[in-house]
C-alpha cells in the first residue's frame, strides 16, 4: 500500500440539491512509490483538498478534487 497509515479529516460539507462540496486533509505517509509525485521516502504529506461531487438517481455520479 502506497499510504499505509492515510487518514481522511472531514471540515467542511455544503450540499445542495444535486451537488456537494466537501473541503478535508488528507494526511499520511509515503511508503511506496507514486510516480513523479510521492517518492518512496517515508516522509509524511498533507494535502487541504476541496472536492466537487456530483451526484444522479441518488448516487454519485462524479468527483473533482482539487488541492
Amino acid at each position: 500500500m502506497i499510504f499505509p497509515d492515510r487518514t481522511i479529516t472531514s471540515r467542511t460539507m455544503i450540499i445542495d440539491g444535486d451537488a456537494a462540496a466537501l473541503v478535508y486533509t488528507y494526511r499520511g505517509t509515503s511508503a511506496g512509490i507514486l510516480p513523479d509525485l510521492l517518492p518512496a521516502r517515508g516522509e509524511e504529506f498533507l494535502l487541504e483538498v476541496c472536492g466537487v461531487l456530483r451526484f444522479r438517481d441518488g448516487k454519485l455520479a462524479s468527483q473533482v478534487d482539487y488541492c
